[in-house]
């Protein structure tokens, strides 16, 4: 999470959102859903504007399902 925050930080979204990505596809449990509130808490950083927000939810919707 601190990778991706930091990622952020330094405008590298695209790389940012794939590592939680990553990460909601190889934990289980309340880790699992940890990850995926904090994806969801840098979309809101970002903001839904950005183009990359859209894609990484739809690729969180498929990791989750």
């Amino acid at each position: 999470m601190l990778a991706a925050d930091a990622l952020v930080l330094n405008g590298r979204i695209d790389e940012a959102f794939a590592i939680m990505l990553a990460a909601v596809k190889v934990t289980v449990g309340s880790e699992r859903d940890q990850m995926r509130s904090h994806l969801l808490e840098l979309f809101v950083v970002v903001g839904d504007e950005h183009p990359s927000v859209s894609v990484a939810r739809r690729a969180l919707a498929t990791a989750l399902f």
